[in-house]
């Protein structure tokens, strides 16, 4: 197997022009400076320098692997200080993925403060509805809402997502919405961000007991800014975060939906990254800023 030191040793003969020369340059026996050239020489197959007691001289060959090599070694140590730099000033792209759920909003907003705090650093973001592989996928860093099935993953629980059913005024006019029990919301229709004929709501009693329902689709979109104009326009219920609700139910625009003594069942949010060693700085500034942005925020809790 080819060795870079054997490089560097070839090269430092040829700059220094004696074998005694080099090897006081780096500080190692001259018999070992000697060993790995002749180790080089064997390996490649061919003449590198030309020897004798008194002078030392490359061979045509040997000119040629010079200049490869110097070039070679460069780039070498071109690329190592640039890791060097970028573990003290995070830079680069930053790849993230994150469930496609209705607060993503509230997510740009700590994604733009990270931004503005690192300009360096360039962020992917990347909606998925499915649980993605982070190295397959090649993600830094993955946002997942419920429990993971990926045991391999550093998972690190940030928050709870607190979902609430609710709508805009202008659906319930004229509807008989007063729920007194599950069943009724059969008569209800839901804006979902599925394709199915209905979708199933898994909600949570006070004593922990848990029923599913299901209630009829009548819209179903993708992109969480349609999901939540749609709502508000009233085209059915909806569910939103409890991060989101807030500012709709001031404004009168939303009001929550439900049946007393049972609520949507919450959800642990992990933030999701492949390994504890060697990250990259931009990584560890990323989770570091997500930890304590969500920590100050009593909302999150």
């Amino acid at each position: 197997m080819l060795n870079l030191k054997h490089l560097k040793i070839f090269t430092s003969v040829v700059e220094q022009g004696s074998f005694t020369s080099a090897s006081n340059e780096l500080s190692m026996p001259k018999s070992a400076v000697s060993r790995s050239i002749s180790t080089l020489e064997s390996y490649i197959g061919i003449r590198l320098l030309e020897r004798s007691t008194r002078s030392l001289r490359l061979t045509e060959d040997g000119a040629s692997y010079y200049k490869i090599c110097q070039d070679f070694l460069s780039k070498i140590e071109k690329v190592h200080e640039d890791i060097i730099d970028r573990q003290k000033y995070p830079s680069g792209l930053l790849r993230i993925s994150m469930p496609r759920f209705t607060n993503s909003g509230v997510f740009g907003e700590l994604l733009a403060k990270f931004q503005v705090q690192y300009p360096l650093v360039t962020l992917e973001v990347v909606h998925s509805s499915n649980e993605v592989n982070l190295i397959q996928d090649k993600f830094d860093v993955g946002f997942y809402i419920g429990e993971l099935s990926d045991s391999s993953m550093i998972a690190r629980h940030i928050a709870t997502y607190h979902p609430i059913l609710c709508s805009s005024p202008k659906y319930l006019e004229g509807r008989n919405w007063m729920l007194s029990s599950l069943g009724d919301f059969a008569n209800l229709n839901m804006v979902s961000t599925s394709i199915a004929a209905s979708e199933t709501i898994e909600f949570t009693s006070n004593n922990c007991q848990k029923k599913r329902i299901r209630i009829p689709i009548s819209i179903s979109v993708d992109y969480s800014e349609s999901y939540v104009s749609a709502i508000l326009n009233g085209a059915g219920l909806g569910i939103l975060s409890s991060l989101d609700c807030e500012n709709y139910f001031k404004s009168k625009e939303l009001v929550p939906i439900d049946v007393e003594g049972w609520n949507l069942a919450s959800k642990p949010v992990y933030m999701v990254y492949s390994n504890r060693d060697h990250l990259p700085l931009k990584v560890r500034k990323f989770i570091d800023f997500m930890i304590k942005e969500i920590d100050c925020n009593p909302l999150w809790r």
